[in-house]
């Protein structure tokens, strides 16, 4: 009977626990999350005839994860100033007909994941919402009249003909930078203008940053913002967002690959009921040549623009969508590559042209307001077809280059498919350029001047992106060799974890002296390895006067990347063994081969 009694009380607090759990949470702030609600929840005002107010209680299925983010974006703020003006939250499933907030009270919607209610999405409607109740509660601590004499154009009730196509209302528009404003939605109104730099100011990317460090107006705004959160607590200093700036930023990471078939890629980018998906592993014995491959196409790119556009990479052997076999597609921040051996898509080469065509398609769609497309619309003899998979269905998929269609402005038969395709198969040469290419960007200007829209577009997104880079670029793979030797020091010589006050990287330009004898050491030094070696480990090498990390001079050093940090104060030392040819050469060989062990163990 004891035991009876033991289990049927466990199972009884199971019960209540879970009861308790689904219907509402008692956080230390003193908030109630609540994930179920009845008329009789609904404030006064919501009761009117002429409100048809109608509330649904969050899906089950949703509680655990709407509860996680809750917690976690309630930590973003001190604990008295939610006590303070937040009193219970609402989890539903949907809201129709009312504004979905009071003076302390917020009504958060979430339709599930399935349907673009991300993490992220949610932790925004959060940020929009309780910002709305500190304006309203606090209005007075709100230089509001500032505010509005920092805007480069008054608010616009019809704000929308600032959209393009089906551009996202909440996607950063460069056109209205100078303006004041993020993006097309920030023009509809004082609030919402305020609400789009909050969520930003607590959810912050390193374009948000960047933006903010070019555009003094929406400089301004951060500031009085940061002013106004620092007037309600204080604790809320500018100090501290830079801190959150730098948590949030460091904790990006890298694209994680993933190497065996997952029910995600059926669910999250083909959820239409009548798609068929037909889709076979990764081999695992192609792993290191995979990762290769990877490692050499996304080198190209700034290590922070991969980690802010890119997530996971996922490596599939076959993969087939309603009959018509792909090579790559992409999803939410994810790329599908295919390797398969036994197809002529196994090249390396082909593989490469795949990661930087694919990842087009998924810059293109996230920032597609920073591209210039009327100009470059204006420069086709032809108009498009009916997309890339039509394309394909079609026989007209053809990537053979056809001079008939330079004249006209497209490289290949596929390129005329669609705008987003006709990009891309640009993109893949001008990260991977070869012969072919470079001749028929010579001798046709409609292709010269659609290469100059991208680069445009790239150095738009990040300002690594010259004309220079990819001439370089060009140098490189054009010649066979994949490296730099690089004698001047500046803003990129050191990667930005580099440059934080502790490590506090420090670097002099080469006397030009000694540039001459550095780079006939450097490239003697370099022959003396496999062309392949170098290619895929090697990328830049840098010959400096002197280095510095944490207060100390350092003699040379490396990144796992493939970047060698080398010194050279030349031989009037007065100890002639010292910076002499044999000894910066064997430098070089010392760096480079850390740079080897430790590629080795990654791989």
């Amino acid at each position: 009977m004891n035991n009876t009694y033991k289990y049927f009380t466990v199972l009884l607090i199971v019960i209540c626990s879970y009861t308790i759990k689904a219907q509402e949470v008692d956080l230390t702030t003193g908030v109630k999350i609540k994930v179920t609600i009845s008329e009789g929840d609904y404030p006064q005002h919501w009761n009117s005839k002429n409100n048809n107010v109608k509330a649904v209680s969050l899906d089950p299925s949703e509680v655990n994860r709407s509860i996680r983010i809750i917690k976690k974006v309630l930590g973003k703020y001190p604990k008295e100033l939610i006590r303070n003006n937040l009193k219970e939250i609402y989890l539903l499933k949907s809201l129709e007909n009312q504004e979905p907030k009071t003076t302390d009270i917020i009504y958060l919607v979430n339709e599930g994941e399935s349907l673009s209610y991300s993490d992220e999405y949610i932790e925004y409607l959060f940020h929009h919402y309780f910002t709305l109740i500190l304006l309203e509660n606090h209005s007075k601590k709100f230089d509001k009249t500032k505010w509005m004499e920092t805007n480069g154009m008054s608010y616009k009730k019809n704000w929308q003909k600032y959209l393009s196509n089906s551009q996202d209302s909440r996607i950063f528009d460069p056109r209205l930078f100078k303006k004041g404003y993020l993006y097309p939605f920030a023009i509809s109104g004082f609030e919402v203008d305020v609400i789009s730099m909050s969520n930003n100011i607590f959810n912050p990317t390193h374009e948000f940053i960047n933006v903010l460090k070019q555009h003094k107006k929406l400089k301004t705004k951060y500031d009085l913002l940061v002013s106004f959160y620092a007037s309600l607590d204080q604790s809320l200093t500018p100090q501290y967002f830079d801190e959150l700036n730098s948590r949030r930023i460091s904790q990006i990471k890298a694209p994680l690959i993933v190497f065996k078939e997952k029910e995600i890629i059926v669910q999250k980018t083909w959820s239409t009921s009548d798609s068929k998906v037909k889709s076979k592993p990764f081999e695992e014995k192609n792993l290191i040549r995979a990762k290769r491959i990877i490692k050499q196409a996304l080198d190209k790119y700034p290590e922070e623009f991969v980690n802010t556009n890119l997530d996971n990479i996922y490596l599939l052997k076959h993969l087939e969508i309603n009959g018509v076999e792909y090579g790559g597609t992409i999803g939410k921040d994810a790329l599908y590559i295919v390797i398969d051996d036994l197809k002529s898509n196994a090249k390396d080469q082909t593989v490469e042209a795949t990661i930087h065509h694919e990842f087009s398609h998924l810059l293109y769609y996230k920032y597609q307001n920073y591209f210039n497309q009327k100009k470059w619309i204006k420069i086709n003899s032809n108009s498009y077809g009916v997309g890339g998979r039509n394309a394909i269905l079609e026989s007209k998929s053809s990537v053979v280059f056809q001079s008939s269609l330079h004249k006209k402005g497209f490289l290949h038969s596929y390129a005329t498919s669609a705008i987003i395709e006709d990009m891309a198969s640009i993109v893949e040469y001008l990260f991977q350029p070869n012969n072919q290419y470079l001749s028929a960007v010579s001798k046709y200007k409609k292709l010269k001047k659609k290469q100059q829209l991208l680069i445009e577009f790239y150095h738009s997104l990040d300002k690594v992106f010259t004309q220079e880079y990819f001439e370089h670029i060009k140098t490189e793979i054009v010649a066979g060799t994949n490296y730099q030797i690089l004698y001047k020091s500046d803003e990129n010589t050191f990667p930005e974890s580099w440059k934080t006050k502790e490590v506090d990287a420090q670097a002099v330009s080469l006397d030009k002296n000694e540039i001459k004898r550095s780079d006939k050491i450097i490239v003697k030094a370099i022959e003396k390895y496999p062309n392949e070696l170098i290619v895929y480990n090697l990328k830049k090498v840098y010959v400096l006067d002197s280095i510095e990390f944490y207060g100390k001079n350092y003699i040379s050093s490396n990144l796992s990347t493939g970047t060698i940090y080398l010194t050279n104060t030349g031989t009037n030392t007065g100890q002639p063994h010292l910076y002499s040819d044999f000894y910066i050469e064997n430098l070089f060989h010392l760096e480079f081969v850390n740079i080897l062990f430790e590629n080795f163990f990654k791989y």
